[in-house]
């Protein structure tokens, strides 16, 4: 695991200096402590850090092929490297170490950028052909590794692991976007292609970027397989023979991942995917698995006594933290640096204070992200095919005049739980992915939206994401459609917390379950096998209940859980909150009469747990982030004009 970044600038004459992507590479240092190294080669710059993984004596980045000519700054790890590396030395290529790295280069020697259709593993990498005079910028299937750019008005590029790097070029003044808002308040971040930052761009995963001559081009190299039937493949037979099959395939993913010159662990919340990866493990013997958890002294938020018996299952070296109601916000916009963004997941601190605890015994973790997004592991899958399937034939049932005066209605109820529950239903919401399933799960209701930003507020919160939906795939797996739905949208952030948490402590984390053999498995599953009535992961499930303790089968789901909604009212919760979330606006982009109302409303008992993280970690990013982000650029246009 590394950090890159580099400028390529449109006009010729012009040479990226020295100080500038030395600047670069030092703010991403936490990436890569292990080594440095950087391309100067007229208008092109590339930097590296690196982590050392595998090959540690000679996986030097930026690496170049034989003549020189092509070279490479990479970030992640390619498992099916070495199955190249015979019929490459069949075809003349010379290898000068066991690194993946340099495997990339001789495959784009082969067969250009198209070579990353080839790749299994998790990636972000940039590559400069010097006698095509051509820029390549690429990233992983799932998106497991990230990678930002900015292409500016006249045609220069900037790109980076980390958004912080593309500040410090001094190409671009940090600015942030409006537009994003109605969005980040509803789900915590921005899908598709933007960021919260104008001018800042992610690269999709499963796409590479090409520049030359101050042109870009983007192009997508793999997409999912079409979807099972929406019906049948659901029988006992059927669920115990695709139990079989994705063992089967978990186990080979794992093992490939297990590639590495240093030591590894992994993850163990006691969950049902974080218990499985480590049978996973001990099934493939590795010896002495290092397994690292995070809990609280609030009994009922901890996952530790779960974790315990998952470890003792498999006879694990277990190692705990204790997180407290005053480190969490402490570190919290430490936490917001690194996470470039506002923390959408109040999850990435202990996240980070678990990564923290296991950088002191491995390099290496693996996780069990993805598993939900692949195999419908969350309750609103289930009650967002109710209500569609409900509201539509409700539609179908009552005039429009009367279907809404039934919404109008149903808006008025009290706070209570039935109330709240009645209000994100099919009996208010309009039948529609974006209103029972986008809005009924809202952070920010659209109500609380305008609340905060205003009646005009500039922006539909869903525009981007109704754009990614499948809407052929809809009417024929809504399920599917849901799933594949968040696989481009919230699980793209989930991976960028699990990626800039662990980097923060200089650790690598590998995610099995989205080895994109086993995704692509995943996508032609029947929907009757991933959810049966309410119960998600039917197929993992399956597969689990002959490798688990029975205990771990029947838990509640879990994962970093916070007990966040106490420590808001606290004493450490409370002044951040008042400092911060309410605290002057220099410049004013939420009300703050709406976030007093909700303030007071959590003070009074009421749960605002989820829209008042939405506020603090927005303004927290505000007023801290976005001033050093400034800082950071005011230091690169004085590299650039020096």
């Amino acid at each position: 695991m590394c950090g890159v970044c580099g400028i390529a600038y449109r006009d010729p004459a012009r040479r990226v200096a020295r100080s500038t992507i030395e600047h670069m590479t030092r703010v991403i240092s936490h990436r890569g402590p292990d080594d440095t190294g950087l391309l100067l080669d007229g208008p092109i710059g590339l930097g590296h850090r690196r982590l050392s993984i595998v090959d540690l004596a000679t996986g030097h980045q930026p690496m170049f092929n034989e003549d020189g000519t092509v070279a490479i700054v990479f970030n992640g790890e390619i498992y099916n490297h070495t199955d190249f590396r015979e019929g490459l030395t069949a075809r003349g290529h010379q290898f000068r170490t066991r690194s993946d790295t340099e495997a990339i280069l001789h495959l784009y020697e082969e067969e250009g950028p198209g070579l990353v259709a080839r790749l299994r593993g998790m990636f972000a990498f940039a590559l400069w052909d010097q006698s095509e005079r051509r820029l390549v910028l690429a990233r992983d299937h799932t998106g497991i590794k990230p990678m930002y750019f900015a292409h500016t008005p006249n045609g220069d590029l900037v790109f980076g692991s980390e958004i912080k790097a593309l500040f410090a070029s001094g190409l671009l003044e940090p600015a942030l976007d409006p537009a994003t808002l109605p969005e980040y308040l509803a789900t915590g971040h921005v899908s598709g292609s933007r960021t919260m930052l104008l001018g800042v761009q992610k690269l999709p995963p499963g796409h590479w970027l090409v520049w030359r001559d101050g042109q870009i081009e983007i192009s997508s190299y793999w997409a999912l397989p079409p979807a099972a039937p929406s019906s049948g493949g659901d029988s006992p037979s059927a669920l115990t023979a695709a139990a079989d099959e994705f063992w089967r395939r978990f186990v080979d993913a794992v093992r490939s991942q297990l590639m590495s010159d240093v030591p590894l662990g992994a993850f163990l919340s006691g969950g049902l995917d974080s218990s499985l990866l480590v049978a996973a493990m001990h099934e493939l013997g590795v010896a002495e698995t290092n397994t690292f958890s995070v809990g609280y002294a609030e009994a009922g938020s901890s996952e530790l006594p779960w974790a315990r018996i998952a470890s003792r299952a498999f006879g694990t070296r277990h190692h705990e933290v204790e997180l407290d109601e005053a480190r969490f916000f402490q570190v919290m916009p430490e936490l917001t640096w690194h996470r470039d963004l506002p923390l959408t997941f109040s999850a990435s601190i202990p996240l980070y204070f678990v990564s923290t605890l296991a950088a002191g015994t491995v390099k290496v973790v693996l996780t069990g992200e993805g598993c939900d997004e692949l195999f419908a592991g969350y309750g609103r899958y289930p009650r967002a095919l109710f209500n569609l399937k409900w509201g539509q034939r409700l539609d179908s049932l009552l005039p429009a005049p009367v279907r809404r005066g039934l919404a109008g209605v149903v808006g008025k109820l009290g706070p209570g739980y039935l109330g709240s529950r009645a209000r994100r239903s099919f009996l208010r919401l309009p039948a529609t992915v974006e209103g029972v399933y986008l809005e009924a799960f809202a952070d920010v209701d659209a109500r609380g939206r305008a609340a905060l930003l205003g009646p005009s507020a500039d922006g539909w919160a869903y525009q981007e994401p109704a754009r990614l939906l499948d809407r052929e795939l809809l009417a024929a797996s809504p399920l599917e459609a849901l799933l594949r739905l968040d696989q481009r949208t919230y699980l793209e952030e989930l991976l960028m917390k699990q990626d800039t948490m662990s980097m923060a402590t200089s650790i690598e984390s590998r995610v099995p379950f989205l080895d994109h053999l086993l995704v692509e498995w995943a996508a032609r599953v029947a929907p009757g096998l991933k959810l049966r009535g309410f119960t998600g992961k039917a197929v993992v499930r399956a597969a689990a209940a002959a490798r688990l303790p029975a205990t771990l089968l029947a838990g509640p789901k879990r994962g970093f859980l916070v007990p966040l909604a106490e420590w808001l009212r606290g004493p450490h919760g409370r002044p951040l909150v008042e400092d911060i979330a309410l605290g002057p606006q220099a410049e004013p982009i939420l009300d703050r009469d709406a976030i007093q109302v909700l303030w007071n409303g959590h003070r009074a008992g009421l749960d605002h747990t989820a829209q008042l993280w939405r506020v603090l970690a927005l303004r927290l990013w505000q007023e801290d982030t976005l001033p050093r982000f400034r800082t950071l650029a005011a230091r690169g246009r004085a590299e650039l004009t020096a």
